[in-house]
């Protein structure tokens, strides 16, 4: 038998839709729109609700630039390098005003492009990163080919007309949806303006306005992209986001694209409701029989967030599920319960209840009796110090969680707190207002450090040189390195005291890669390149096959990018000594799905939840699927 827990209103449910259009889109009060082609689209079912030519091949004008700020971004994220503007770069049309012999980051022409759609901005970030114009247009053909454009080619980075150099209002979509899941691009299109500080001249600093109206217009706007040529015609995608829900709205050839953008966001908004499906903060405890713990903590988990049209809102039902009581052994994650949301008796969503403690048997021949016997009498658990309780749950180091209670910002029992208290397992205790789970086990932590060169990976070292121990004291608890680095080497780390994800990670049939920008000199050709890639025997064993890209060659120095899913001791060094190059800088930069950003040399973060899945996925990489 269950035992229902809690019911909490909220609503979840799914939204019936036809191929191309929902049922709703065509009631009498759908907007009215001027495009030749148009969509509005939903980023969190991946939906459209309203659509006129959705995919018919049109000219997408410098609504193009999401692609190419999207790549240039990525690029920027790895390595911001400076580029030097010079007289292959200019474009017609639109413009950074950028002048030959000026020199900015890549993340500034991202800036010039989304801002004030500079074709030269365009331009000179596809000649920075891949030679020419027509090779980086394969990069965005291929990585319009992972996002799912079927209908869509690219020609040129910035939008200029071409009769090959097309797509389609569902197409752009997609684009805006797939790019805003990149931090970086999802802050850059939400700003009004951006000042882009130059390298050369250092006096130069201009600022640039962003085309986009709609994020002055209409107050739900997060971001989009501008686009105008005789033969288009006026194109805009946009998005918008309010009460959790998000819209990506695309018109192309469209007179009066503003106001058309305002009135299919009232429009999907007035239609739709967004529920999280967020059960992280949910928690209680359930008793335990037959184990070393009177009661085991348990917690909801987080599941998709579910669109709703919204006069059904009010109308679902969240429940907890769970048995009244558990026999040891209970062991931390196991699932014990889950939590539905129903609407008229129908299931439609549903997360786990875990357990976030770990319940061992005191005895494996222990009788039912026995076990209802211990579970009636149980002892009581000692008090601890409060200090070492918020340690042991992983909120903070013991002289830190010191301090936090003296500067009052821990409540027990809704009372402020005194250094020196004792607190027992069932006491309510508040830092900062959240409650902390007292009977949990520490919560894992997954760190992100940015290793410089001249630290070895070691947590110690007897001989008294530099670890990267030293740069994570701050972290508040004990973790360790998945992997190394040498002590030469730079780069993405992760450290965590997760030891089934370490193993995962550092398990040869798991297949985990890694992306490496290596500098090496003095030069390379292609039998070098062929023998990275298919492998070099190294100890009387062969290497596994690599990806190997050229980013960048000048006389005396090639920047590599390397892809790895093997973890040999200084195997890229190796490698590349063995075929005849000096490794000058290597520098990792990602693992698995998760990169390393704009993290500063010698800084640390935590990792999202979501990253922590990625460490282990193998996405798609310049069109293809790494194994």
């Amino acid at each position: 038998m269950k035992k229902i827990l809690s019911v909490i209103v909220v609503v979840v449910v799914t939204l019936t839709q036809t191929a191309q259009i929902t049922a709703f889109a065509q009631e009498t009060d759908k907007p009215a729109v001027n495009a030749q082609a148009c969509v509005l689209y939903c980023v969190d079912d991946g939906k459209v609700y309203f659509s006129v030519n959705e995919n018919k091949k049109m000219k997408p004008a410098s609504t193009t630039k999401l692609m190419t700020s999207l790549i240039t971004l990525e690029y920027a994220d790895s390595a911001d390098k400076v580029v030097t503007f010079t007289k292959d770069m200019t474009a017609e049309g639109s413009s950074m005003y950028l002048k030959v012999g000026e020199k900015v980051k890549l993340s500034d022409l991202a800036a010039g492009m989304m801002m004030a759609s500079g074709n030269d901005a365009a331009n000179a970030a596809a000649i920075s990163i891949a030679g020419s114009a027509e090779k980086f247009s394969e990069l965005m053909n291929n990585r319009a080919a992972v996002i799912g454009m079927k209908n869509t080619h690219f020609v040129t980075p910035s939008g200029l007309d071409d009769e090959n150099h097309y797509s389609t209002a569902y197409d752009m979509a997609l684009l805006m949806s797939y790019a805003l899941e990149n931090e970086s691009f999802a802050k850059l299109t939400s700003q009004k303006s951006v000042t882009v500080e130059f390298s050369e001249p250092q006096s130069k600093r201009t600022t640039y306005t962003n085309h986009n109206r709609l994020l002055s217009m209409y107050e739900y706007c997060t971001g989009g992209k501008t686009g105008y040529t005789m033969a288009a015609g006026r194109c805009l995608v946009s998005s918008a986001k309010k009460d959790g829900l998000t819209f990506v709205c695309v018109t192309l050839n469209d007179r009066n694209d503003w106001n058309d953008h305002i009135a299919l966001y009232n429009y999907g908004f007035s239609k739709l409701a967004c529920i999280e499906c967020d059960d992280s903060d949910y928690y209680l405890e359930i008793p335990c029989a037959g184990g070393d713990d009177e009661s085991i903590g348990v917690t909801g988990t987080k599941g998709k967030n579910v669109v709703v049209p919204f006069d059904k809102k009010s109308n679902v039902v969240r429940t907890a599920y769970a048995d009244n009581f558990l026999y040891a052994p209970v062991k931390d994650g196991d699932i014990v319960g889950r939590i539905e949301y129903t609407l008229d008796g129908k299931t439609l969503a549903s997360t786990n209840l875990t357990a976030v403690e770990y319940s061992n048997t005191q005895n494996k021949n222990k009788s039912i009796w026995t076990k209802i016997k211990d579970f009636l009498h149980m002892a009581k658990n000692e008090p601890i110090r409060l200090q070492k309780l918020l340690s042991q749950c992983g909120i903070a180091s013991r002289r830190k969680a010191e301090q936090m209670i003296i500067d009052g910002h821990v409540k027990v029992n809704g009372k402020t707190a005194q250094l020196g208290d004792k607190v027992r397992p069932t006491d309510k205790v508040f830092v900062n207002g959240k409650r902390v789970l007292t009977n949990a086990k520490p919560s894992y932590r997954y760190i992100m450090l940015n290793k410089p060169r001249g630290f070895i990976t070691t947590m110690s070292d007897d001989r008294g040189r530099k670890c990267v121990a030293q740069l994570v004291e701050n972290v508040g608890t004990r973790v360790y390195p998945i992997g190394r680095l040498d002590k030469d080497s730079e780069g993405m780390l992760i450290l965590t005291n997760d030891g089934e994800l370490a193993n995962k990670i550092m398990h040869p049939k798991n297949s985990v890669y890694k992306i490496y920008r290596v500098t090496v000199r003095p030069s390379i050709d292609e039998d070098q390149l062929v023998k990275l890639e298919t492998g070099i025997e190294l100890d009387g064993v062969k290497t596994a096959p690599a990806m190997v890209h050229v980013l960048h060659q000048e006389p005396g120095r090639v920047v590599l990018e390397m892809i790895l899913h093997e973890g040999k001791n200084r195997e890229i060094r190796r490698m590349c000594e063995a075929v005849g190059l000096e490794v000058a800088r290597l520098k990792r930069i990602q693992i698995g799905g998760v990169k390393m950003g704009m993290l500063k040399q010698g800084d640390w973060r935590d990792l999202t939840e979501i990253e922590v899945k990625k460490l282990l996925s193998n996405p798609f990489v310049n069109g293809k699927q790494l194994i």
